[in-house]
C-alpha cells in the first residue's frame, strides 16, 4: 500500500510580520473562462447539488458515539467531533461542495461516490490535533490517502477547531488533496501539483501574499529551478514557504495557458513518459529551460492575476455559482 500524507504548514512571513497560512486560490480572469469553456451550473449533477444556490447536504448525526467522538456522516464524509451541530454542518457544507467541484474542475466530471467514506476528525484545539498527527504545531490540517494498487482503501483528514480560516481556507484544501488522491491510478500526486492545486482551491484574496512573497524571495535569488521544484523530493525542500508560493505560481501558470483538465491530463501523460515530452505534447515547451524561462515572464512581468480570476461553476454570463471559502 502507498500511504499519501499531506500537511498544511504555517509559516511567519516575511512582510509585515504576517503568518500567513499556506493555502490560497487560484482562479482564471473572466474572458479567460469564457474562452475555455468554464464549468457551468446546468451540468449534472451540479446544477442539482447547487440547487438554492448555497444549499445544506444532508448530515446524520448518529446517536453512538466512537472512542469519545460524536460522528455524524454526509454521503461521502464521515466526521468524528465533540463540536456544535452548527459548526459540523458548516464543514460538511464545505467538504461535499469542495469534493464535486474540485471533480469537475480537474477532470471534468463528477465522481463516484466515496466508499469507504473519507474520516474527518475534527479536533477541539491545537494541541489534541498536534497529539495526533505529531507534526510539532506546524500544521493547520492533514490529510492522509492510502492506495491499494488502483484503488483508496481510505482518505482520513485531521483538522482543528480552533483554527484561523478553518471554513474559508483549511477546508477546501484538505478536501481537494483528498479529492487527488486516487485520481491518478497508483501513482502518488507530485508534490508541487498537489499543493498547487490544493492552494488554488482558496479564497482568491489570499493570492496577493503568495504573489508578493514570490517577489520577495525571488530578489534574495531563493526560489528553486523549475526541474528542481517538479522533481525533488527533498522533504525539506517541500515543506518550504518557497516551495508552496512557487508550486501555486507555476500551476497557476499551467492552468492559464490551457485550463485545468489539460493540466491533470499532463500530469498523466507525465507518469508515462517523463515531464519534458507531457509538456512538449500538452503545451508545446520543449524543455525545463523553456518553462522557467515562461513561467518566469508571467510570474513576475505581468503583474498580479485579476481579482475575478476564477476557475469555478459559473451561471450564464460568468458569473460564479459558488465560492467555495466563502461561509
Amino acid at each position: 500500500m502507498a500511504l499519501l500524507r499531506r500537511c498544511s504548514f504555517i509559516v511567519t512571513a516575511l512582510l509585515g510580520g504576517v503568518v500567513l497560512l499556506l493555502q490560497s486560490s487560484g482562479p482564471l480572469s473572466g474572458s479567460e473562462v469564457s474562452k475555455r469553456g468554464a464549468l457551468r451550473a446546468d451540468q449534472p449533477p451540479l446544477a442539482a447539488f447547487l440547487a438554492g444556490d448555497q444549499g445544506h447536504v444532508a448530515v446524520q448525526f448518529l446517536t453512538k458515539k466512537y472512542k469519545g467522538w460524536f460522528v455524524a456522516e454526509t454521503t461521502n464524509f464521515r466526521f468524528y467531533h465533540n463540536q456544535p451541530h452548527k459548526l459540523v454542518q458548516k464543514i460538511a457544507d464545505i467538504a461535499e461542495r469542495t469534493r464535486l467541484t474540485m471533480a469537475y474542475k480537474w477532470f471534468g466530471e463528477a465522481p463516484d461516490d466515496w466508499d469507504p467514506k473519507c474520516q474527518i476528525f475534527l479536533h477541539s484545539n491545537r494541541a489534541g490535533y498536534t497529539l495526533e498527527t505529531k507534526d510539532g504545531g506546524k500544521s493547520e490540517g492533514c490529510t492522509l490517502v492510502r492506495l491499494d494498487g488502483l484503488e483508496v482503501d481510505s482518505r482520513r483528514i485531521h483538522l482543528h477547531c480552533d483554527a484561523d480560516n478553518l471554513l474559508d481556507e483549511i477546508v477546501p484544501h484538505e478536501v481537494t488533496h483528498a479529492v487527488m488522491g486516487g485520481n491518478f491510478g497508483s501513482h502518488q500526486t507530485p508534490r508541487w501539483a498537489d499543493e498547487g492545486m490544493a492552494i488554488l482551491s482558496q479564497p482568491r484574496d489570499s493570492i496577493a501574499h503568495y504573489q508578493r512573497l514570490l517577489r520577495l524571495f525571488r530578489s534574495r535569488h531563493d526560489l528553486f529551478s523549475v526541474d528542481v521544484l517538479m522533481q525533488t523530493e527533498d522533504i525539506k525542500e517541500q515543506n518550504t514557504l518557497e516551495f508552496y508560493c512557487q508550486s501555486e505560481s507555476l500551476v497557476e501558470f499551467l492552468v492559464t495557458l490551457r485550463g485545468p483538465q489539460v493540466f491533470t491530463r499532463f500530469l498523466w501523460d507525465s507518469f508515462k513518459t517523463n515531464y519534458e515530452k507531457a509538456l512538449q505534447k500538452h503545451y508545446g515547451i520543449a524543455s525545463f529551460n523553456d518553462l522557467d524561462t515562461q513561467w518566469r515572464a508571467y510570474a513576475f512581468d505581468q503583474g498580479l492575476p485579476p481579482a475575478n480570476f476564477a476557475w469555478l461553476p459559473t451561471r450564464p454570463g460568468g458569473s460564479p455559482v459558488c465560492e467555495i471559502g466563502n461561509h
